[in-house]
């Protein structure tokens, strides 16, 4: 229950995100979460048990619009859309059991 319990917490605290900060951070959080279901040793079933809520959450920002505000485009805060779609493919590629819900974005 514990891991389910990880998932769940993970898509309450990213559910209706909409800081292009904590977008990026989220979209590596799935990137690792997922990395750590499919390690070996480790039980993949709560990853597979929510892995259509994980991918509608990411599915929710598929396409990225995004322009970026002008104090996000210059110096070490800068954020482009081109990371943010990076993110999000990389999120959404993450594990063969987000694939249906990949799938109908294609």
């Amino acid at each position: 229950r514990g891991s389910v319990a990880l998932l769940d917490a993970f898509l309450g605290a990213a559910d209706g995100e909409k800081d292009p900060r904590c977008l990026l951070l989220a979209f590596e959080a799935v990137t690792a979460l997922c990395r750590l279901y499919h390690s070996p040793g480790v039980d993949p079933t709560p990853l597979r048990q929510l892995a259509d809520e994980l991918a509608d959450w990411a599915a929710s920002y598929f396409p990225i619009a995004f322009n970026p505000p002008p104090h996000l485009t210059r110096g070490s805060r800068a954020i482009t859309r081109a990371q943010l779609a990076s993110g999000l493919e990389s999120a959404l590629a993450a594990s063969p059991f987000l694939a249906g819900g990949v799938l109908p974005l294609l």
